[in-house]
């Protein structure tokens, strides 16, 4: 739980790293804001991607969060591909 206080606090502060193995392993959610952080994109992009189903995400009600490991492996899986 201290593990993923701490991951938490780098993401609000942009120190982390989007290789970092400890976002493939975290078992929160995150939103849009925290994953456009480690990608390196913008929530905007990130929630086009979502509109379009091209990235896997989890829907709460009207909130959109998305797992690390799950955001890893399309990362993994589209590398190359090209996204409009």
């Amino acid at each position: 739980m201290e593990e993923a206080a701490r991951l938490r606090t780098e993401l609000k502060t942009n120190r982390c790293e989007p290789d970092d193995p400890r976002v493939a392993e975290c078992d929160f959610l995150l939103n849009a804001k925290d994953l456009g952080r480690i990608l390196g994109i913008s929530p905007q992009t990130i929630y086009s991607y979502v509109s379009r189903n091209l990235m896997p995400y989890y829907k709460i009600e009207s909130n959109v969060r998305f797992r690390g490991g799950d955001a890893k492996e399309w990362l993994r899986h589209c590398a190359g591909c090209h996204v409009s």
